[in-house]
């Protein structure tokens, strides 16, 4: 089994990856993958990729790179982990061990962050530079993919490349080289870009530890708000929390990592200090804690001092022999929801007048209340749609039309799959759901689609066009390496194609 070289101080294991196929000398992305993982399907993903424990076979049991070693030293993975329950950091640290399909993202809240990621990897020129001269050649490191990290503490801002992060090519692991990005001077970072930057070095260089609870989380930020002057007992001051953090960032700066604030109850401000209910971004945390605890701090201080808060259990259900007693007060409240209840429904009673009965009921006699809300509950009412899909459908049939007619179908189209026409349009999820409201656009895909054996055959068709013109004779080896395959790639139609040529 080949083994892979040593990784790098804190490289994405993409790099690796990468750099494994250029010293093995391997050309085609679905025969590296097969080499080192054991699977041709591989996504290259450089945040947090899967697979883990195929890389770790790769290298000696000296070494000790066991899964969490790998996820913690090499991936983004630390970013996250303190900020989610202990149980799911466990079940993702087992989802990066094998093929997460995208779970972990999910897991981790970043598919639904606000911050969206650059679309391009980036990098640090000076560090580039200086990694050619200390090791003989340039990898990728994963803090120049950090979302909000948009600069080197010693050489200035990062740049992008012409890698993108997530391209048409999914399964290709690009290696780093000089070409891929401009060499212009870098311009100078901000102090809050290098504030950011310090503290999210510190977070990505922890170490495995049990992460706190949610509950652990909400009693920090309430003391740390109490201790700071914005709270008037048990309730948060949010004007005062929001004049701290403009004081410690511009609104400018906020604006531009995708984090703007506001006094509104929506702001993502308001939700780190009230009760925490899902994990929330590391660099909202960074970012309120470097406002409030101005001295010099580290992050893994924090995070321990969390874990040390009391955790609150559950409150107990309520079983059939702890039903509350039925008090005059709560005898008075039901009648009084009654009254609204029939008159207005659940929606509207709370809303004309009802909502404080509903309130203490919902606390003192909640199996009441949910019983006798559903005798009340409002029918469904049939949406009436407000597109016409025939029209859309029409649309759309010209517009697919529009662009097989536009796409050359040289060597390099990509495979012009269902998933690329849609890419195409821009409009891909809402195509999707409704195909079966469109019948045209639904025939298109099924007859202009491309699968694979299609495309090896295209690819073979032109190779032998360029053959030909070149005035070279019609040799199989030939053909395959200007169409870019191989008999092991093959299928059984381009094969037979092939087959016939000869």
């Amino acid at each position: 089994m080949y083994n892979f070289p040593m990784p790098y101080p804190d490289e994405l294991l993409y790099s690796t990856v990468a750099r494994a196929g250029v010293r093995m000398g391997i050309t085609s992305p679905k025969e590296l993958l097969e080499e080192v993982f054991g699977d041709k399907m591989v996504v290259a993903t450089p945040d947090l990729p899967g697979h883990l424990r195929a890389i770790a076979r790769h290298y000696p049991k000296s070494a000790e790179l066991s899964v969490e070693t790998l996820a913690y030293r090499h991936t983004l993975f630390p970013l996250y982990a303190p900020f989610v329950q202990e149980e799911r950091r466990q079940r993702c640290l087992s989802l990066l061990a094998c093929n997460t399909r995208g779970k972990t993202h999910l897991s981790l809240g970043v598919a639904a962050s606000r911050i969206k990621p650059p679309s391009v990897l980036r990098v640090c020129p000076g560090c580039v530079g200086e990694q050619i001269a200390r090791y003989g050649e340039p990898y990728w490191r994963r803090d120049w993919q950090i979302l909000g990290a948009n600069s080197c503490s010693l050489h200035g801002k990062l740049v992008g490349t012409r890698s993108p992060r997530y391209g048409i090519h999914r399964h290709s692991f690009d290696a780093l080289t000089p070409a891929l990005f401009p060499h212009e001077g870098q311009k100078n970072c901000s102090k809050e870009d290098l504030r950011l930057g310090r503290r999210i070095r510190d977070l990505l260089d922890m170490r495995a530890r049990p992460s706190p609870s949610y509950d652990q989380w909400s009693q920090f930020y309430s003391a740390l708000a109490s201790d700071q002057g914005c709270a008037a007992g048990r309730h948060m001051v949010h004007s005062l929390i929001l004049e701290k953090i403009l004081a410690a960032w511009s609104n400018q700066w906020l604006k531009d990592v995708g984090l703007p604030v506001a006094n509104s109850p929506s702001c993502w401000l308001r939700a780190l200090f009230q009760k925490h209910r899902k994990s929330i971004s590391y660099l909202e945390h960074l970012i309120v804690l470097e406002a409030f605890l101005q001295a010099e701090w580290r992050i893994q201080n924090v995070v321990r001092q969390v874990a040390r808060l009391p955790k609150t259990k559950p409150a107990a259900k309520l079983t059939a022999f702890q039903r509350p007693h039925i008090t005059p007060d709560i005898q008075d409240k039901r009648q009084m929801w009654q009254f609204y209840l029939k008159r207005y429904g659940v929606k509207n009673g709370r809303r004309l007048g009802g909502g404080a009965a509903y309130a203490s009921l919902y606390r003192h006699d909640r199996d009441w209340l949910l019983q006798i809300n559903k005798r009340y509950r409002a029918g469904i009412r049939r949406r009436v749609s407000r597109v016409d899909w025939d029209c859309r459908d029409r649309e759309l049939f010209e517009k697919l039309r529009d662009i097989q007619r536009a796409q050359p179908m040289g060597l390099d189209s990509p495979r012009h799959s269902k998933r690329w026409y849609l890419a195409q349009i821009g409009r891909m999820t809402s195509i999707v759901k409704h195909l079966d409201k469109l019948p045209l656009t639904s025939a298109f895909l099924a007859a202009c689609s491309e699968d694979i054996e299609a495309y090896q055959i295209r690819r073979i068709r032109v190779a032998i066009h360029a053959v030909m013109e070149s005035g070279l004779p019609l040799k199989r080896w030939r053909i395959l390496r200007v169409a870019g395959l191989n008999e092991i790639r093959l299928k059984t139609s381009a094969r037979n194609f092939l087959n016939e040529v000869d």
